[in-house]
């Protein structure tokens, strides 16, 4: 093996004279056989990636990169994998999730443990359902410390289940109840929906306090005054900022399994004002089939904030006049590229009848 480049030989450097450079015996020594170490660097290696064994043998030391580098082969976590020595990861996944090499990575065999329901308390990083009479809000993390459940309010304990079997009695329980005790809180705007239909807008009326203000919930509720008290209660969620920080905003998709009219409008109005091209043009079409939608112009509103609007979408919808408005009129004038999209649709498809737009 060649000695390093600066090695001193007692030839002249420069080439003149009987001995113009050093000889093999100065110049070249014999290898010294070693280890990878825990040192090499991977990295730059195209293919072969992942280091070898520290006490990989080598011919020589330092090892080479053909020596100490290999190609990671591509294994799955298996069921023995320890999760035990993580902060918040603690818990393995399912043996056959995929890894980049043999064995995985903590990072790719390892997940937090999952967030309590509503109504479950973390005991010995396990969810527990709380006893009869107790609640807790959702999302306790079952990875840290143990948490507990508080009584139920007053106000929470008249529904059927607490043997009040109609709504006016379900009523005048909430009332007697508000009386009784200084806060009515609950963990999530759907223990209101639990009520018989007449008296779930009492128990909302009667909230001062709501963990989960989710608007999904609202669906649950079987009256259209009901639905649209609760995306009021929804829309406090929302900070100075305009965010829902803990909250399961509302969408368009959320607004179409509400009752037609009145609380599919209110939904849309809150996505338009908090979370405006944030749905595209082709969710629009659905709210303009029920009569109570068009009288509201919902589709239009929904069309008013979307994106991706395209010529073969805007077909979708039919036109109209009066209280419907058009609709199809109001997705031409999103289309995001209009020229060129109109370019290359087939206008002739537009229809061309009484009250149609050119």
């Amino acid at each position: 093996m060649a000695k390093a480049a600066d090695t001193p030989t007692a030839g002249d450097p420069r080439g003149w004279g009987s001995r113009p450079g050093g000889t093999p015996a100065e110049c070249c020594e014999a290898l010294v056989p070693g280890t990878c170490g825990d040192s090499i660097d991977c990295s730059g290696e195209e293919t072969n990636t992942k280091a070898k064994a520290a006490d990989t043998a080598t011919a020589d030391t330092p090892g080479t990169p053909a020596e100490c580098c290999e190609a990671p082969v591509p294994g799955t976590c298996g069921d023995s994998f320890d999760c035990s020595g993580e902060a918040k990861h603690t818990q393995a996944k399912a043996a056959d999730t995929a890894t980049a090499d043999t064995p995985g990575t903590s990072a790719e065999c390892c997940e937090a443990l999952p967030r309590c329901a509503a109504d479950e308390y973390v005991s010995k990083k396990v969810c527990v359902s709380c006893p009869t009479g107790k609640v807790n809000a959702a999302n306790d993390d079952a990875s840290g410390t143990d948490t507990a459940c508080d009584a139920k309010s007053l106000c929470m304990s008249c529904t059927k289940e607490d043997g009040y079997l109609v709504s006016e009695a379900q009523s005048t329980c909430i009332y007697n109840a508000a009386e009784k005790e200084e806060v009515c809180r609950a963990s999530g705007l759907e223990k209101c929906a639990l009520f018989e239909h007449e008296a779930q807008q009492h128990c909302l009326w009667s909230l001062d306090e709501v963990d989960d203000r989710s608007c999904r919930h609202c669906s649950l509720f079987g009256t259209s005054d009901a639905q649209q008290y609760c995306l009021t209660l929804h829309s406090q969620a929302y900070d100075d900022q305009n965010d829902a920080v803990t909250d399961e905003r509302c969408t368009v998709d959320i607004c179409m399994t509400l009752k037609p009219g009145a609380p599919r409008a209110d939904c849309m109005y809150l996505v338009n004002t908090h979370h405006p091209m944030d749905h595209t043009c082709s969710q629009c079409p659905q709210f303009a089939e029920e009569p109570m939608d068009l009288e509201r112009n919902i589709a239009e509103q929904c069309l008013s904030t979307a994106r991706e609007c395209t010529l073969q979408g805007c077909l979708s919808f039919s036109e109209g006049d009066g209280a419907a408005g058009n609709t199809q009129h109001m997705c031409f004038l999103n289309l995001d590229t209009t020229l060129n999209t109109v370019r290359d649709g087939d206008c002739a498809s537009v229809g061309a009848g009484e009250g149609a737009n050119p």
